[in-house]
């Protein structure tokens, strides 16, 4: 499987000026220019201000991504030695291991 551009990514509204874009890029990467994605605004399209929030909250979700996955690892292996998984006698307990296994499955594609 081929791998993603390393992290941290970071983003830019309008790169030279005369596009209406925000890039994404991979952090320190001038002047190669490794663009990952552009969001487009204006004529016609998002305005500036959603493209920018679009672009930064991509760069937030992939730059921390690792480590809510880790975060979410260890938390179910906590919650297996509490039991959580198995608790019969609380509800509350095994619904909050099975949404922290939902949660990791989807970040990890599965």
């Amino acid at each position: 499987m081929t791998k993603h551009t390393p992290t941290p990514w970071t983003c830019e509204g309008e790169v030279d000026g005369r596009h209406h874009a925000v890039a994404i890029m991979a952090e320190g990467a001038r002047p190669a220019h490794p663009l990952i994605a552009q969001m487009l605004f204006g004529l016609g399209r998002v305005e500036k201000e959603t493209a920018l929030a679009n672009a930064a909250f991509i760069v937030r979700a992939v730059n921390s991504h690792e480590a809510l996955v880790e975060a979410c690892k260890e938390a179910i292996v906590m919650a297996e030695i509490l039991c959580w998984h198995t608790a019969t006698q609380s509800p509350a307990l095994k619904s909050r291991y099975n949404k922290l296994v939902e949660a990791l499955n989807k970040a990890e594609g599965k």
